[in-house]
């Protein structure tokens, strides 16, 4: 990339204002350079294929909405346990509201979502910290919450 005359003229200016020091020139110059062209992060796709069969099953409960490029980036972010108890939070938080209100995956997998009890309604459908990891909880499992008090 060509640095441009005007940041040349500027870079000589400080130099000669700063007691001539040509490292001076050099500093002003790779400060733009640094500015200008920042180096993308690459970001490894390295998965196991029992993780990225995981993904694939979640990414399909989830009903794909969302970009599975960087739904993947925030899976890898994801520690085996997480990755483990996803799945039954997927299932109920789908069935709890339309797709057009769902996050987008990347983002459910971001905001830890998946950590978070599911309703429907005023009905608590599931609760990660319950020991049982049933998707629904059965009627004498259920909570209700009375949002009049």
């Amino acid at each position: 990339m060509a640095i441009p005359k005007y940041i040349i003229e500027a870079a000589r200016e400080y130099r000669d204002a700063h007691g001539g020091d040509e490292a001076l020139f050099d500093a002003f110059i790779a400060g733009h350079s640094a500015t200008r062209s920042p180096k993308k992060k690459i970001v490894s796709l390295t998965l196991t294929e029992e993780q990225e069969n995981a993904f694939k099953e979640c990414w399909e409960a989830y009903r794909e909405k969302g970009n599975a490029a960087k739904a993947m980036v925030e899976w890898q972010k994801l520690t085996m346990f997480d990755v483990n108890s996803i799945l039954p939070h997927i299932k109920a938080y789908v069935e709890s509201r339309d797709r057009i209100y769902q996050k987008d995956f990347e983002r459910y997998l971001k905001d830890r979502i998946f950590l978070t009890r599911v309703f429907k309604g005023n009905e608590v459908i599931y609760d990660p910290n319950q020991e049982s990891n049933a998707v629904f909880a059965n009627d004498t499992q259920q909570q209700s919450i009375n949002w009049q008090s």
